[in-house]
């Protein structure tokens, strides 16, 4: 995995911990390791993933708050993943572990159909559906 890849897939996830209980757990984790394990930065991060918690479910939230939250954090990653391979190393380890506590989304089921009238086509492929009509002179 890329770092750009790994700093989007971190943020994202680190983003939706907050939003389940999980998170209290998580936590510390994140602190220690983007704080280098030094007090006064482990504060200074423990300071700043609470205002981005706030985006994500404080007073007022909402979708947007969480882009925000995730788009502050994947700069702050992709930095971090770039300068600091112990970082990008320790980084991986932890985001599988978080993603193995994250509840797994359920896989809808999804039908679709799609009708053409007066000699018109239907185009299905994946998820879209194109209906083409005849040209009429």
């Amino acid at each position: 995995m890329d770092f750009g890849e790994l700093a989007q897939t971190g943020a994202a996830t680190l983003v939706t911990a907050m939003t389940t209980g999980a998170w209290e757990q998580i936590k510390e984790r994140v602190v220690r390791l983007f704080g280098r394990g030094k007090d006064q930065d482990q504060e200074d991060v423990a300071a700043e993933l609470e205002r981005t918690l706030s985006l994500v479910r404080g007073p007022g939230s909402d979708e947007r708050g969480a882009l925000v939250a995730e788009a502050e954090l994947r700069g702050q990653l992709r930095h971090r993943l770039r300068t600091d391979p112990d970082f990008a190393a320790a980084f991986q380890v932890l985001l599988e572990e978080i993603q193995e506590q994250l509840p797994q989304p359920d896989q809808p089921s999804v039908q679709q159909q799609g009708f053409a009238t007066h000699g018109g086509t239907v185009i299905q492929a994946g998820r879209d559906v194109n209906r083409v009509s005849p040209r009429r002179s």
